[in-house]
């Protein structure tokens, strides 16, 4: 196995896949709810539930900041080992990349948590930024930090590409 600094690749392999995948974990709802009609969703966010999703991306949040700290300390660290073994400087550097990517990601992800806590702080989560109609309940049980109604988000990746 190669080792790139303190870490392998087969380690870098798996932290950036956990990177990947951590995105997935907060777009689980925090408990199972009830299924819940059409009707039932035009109905506006009660406190328990902005309280709810507040503490959701408040949690995001803070595990997001956790796993930047732990790569930037481990980069930091790596990069100030020695290479003994021709080629090392070039899987270092590419192993650099790739804790940059995850870093990029992370801190999108941190950002968006952070709008939303935002919103919440205004009175306005769970509205469309864009329409200003409601985001409905199953969106946010996904992804607790979205601004936009599915509606408007599809509108927006349709004119992107």
């Amino acid at each position: 196995m190669i080792a790139i600094g303190s870490r392998s690749v087969a380690e870098v392999d798996v932290w950036h896949a956990a990177c990947r995948g951590r995105a997935q974990e907060f777009r689980k709802p925090a408990t199972a709810q009830p299924q819940t009609s059409r009707c039932s969703m035009k109905k506006a966010l009660s406190q328990q539930e902005v309280q709810t999703y507040k503490q959701r991306l408040l949690e995001m949040r803070s595990a997001v900041a956790d796993s930047v700290k732990r790569v930037e300390e481990g980069t930091l660290q790596s990069l100030g080992e020695t290479s003994s073994e021709i080629g090392d400087g070039a899987n270092e550097e590419a192993v650099l990349s790739l804790e940059l990517d995850g870093l990029a990601i992370q801190n999108e992800l941190g950002q968006s948590a952070q709008e939303a806590l935002e919103r919440v702080r205004a009175g306005v989560y769970g509205d469309c930024a864009t329409c200003g109609k409601e985001i409905g309940r199953e969106r946010l049980d996904l992804l607790p930090y979205a601004i936009d109604c599915v509606h408007c988000a599809r509108r927006a990746s349709a004119q992107r590409n």
